[in-house]
């Protein structure tokens, strides 16, 4: 049915047209998410994910972040590049996202790396 449709402008440039840029409409079916079952990594009592969503309501991929070590991670925010598709992301950790992170020996803990939270 009409129902489980999503229909959205397409724009393309053929490779022998220049810079003409040809528009249409695209018609894809709708899906449904699927559930994602993501481990706690680390023990820790948080981590943060990623998800990016198709224009069909598909996932096309997901990213979970968590810290090896056992770390409360938390993402508070994120920008999409619109020209690039490039994501940034940022929050904060108590933890380490280096698995192979030298250990700090006075608290066991991995050392404080720059550009943290």
């Amino acid at each position: 049915t009409i129902d489980d449709l999503v229909t959205i402008p397409c724009r393309w440039t053929r490779p022998d047209s220049g810079d003409v840029i040809y528009e249409t409409q695209c018609t894809y079916p709708k899906l449904t998410l699927q559930a994602m079952y993501l481990e706690n990594k680390g023990g820790s009592t948080g981590d943060a994910w990623v998800t990016k969503i198709g224009y069909n309501g598909s996932r096309l991929w997901s990213r979970q972040i968590g810290s090896v070590d056992g770390g409360n991670d938390t993402l508070v925010g994120m920008g999409v590049d619109q020209e690039t598709s490039f994501i940034a992301i940022g929050g904060t950790t108590d933890g380490n996202f280096l698995s192979g992170a030298p250990i700090f020996e006075a608290t066991g803990r991995p050392e404080p790396m720059s550009g943290g939270t």
